[in-house]
């Protein structure tokens, strides 16, 4: 794994930190669509309102992320300047 971000840092330069945080972000993704997949366990719900879930979830994650990444990248313009 290392020489894998060792690689990534060579190769992207100064966009290393926002391309990192940005990939890295994608895993709430799977973490909101896993916990409404494991809460959908203690219910007996049909399994199209639990997709119906998953997918409101998807939705109101890829808004939250985009929130997070546009105040994250007018921060770190300063750390990509000094790389």
């Amino acid at each position: 794994m290392t020489g894998t971000l060792t690689w990534m840092s060579r190769k992207l330069g100064a966009r290393y930190p926002a391309v990192f945080v940005t990939l890295e972000l994608q895993s709430a993704f799977l973490i909101g669509a896993g916990a409404v997949a494991l809460i959908g366990f203690y219910y007996e719900a049909d399994s199209a309102d639990v997709m119906k879930v998953i997918a409101i979830t998807c939705g109101l994650t890829a808004i939250a992320i985009a929130i997070v990444l546009l105040r994250l990248y007018e921060r770190i313009r300063p750390l990509s300047g000094w790389i």
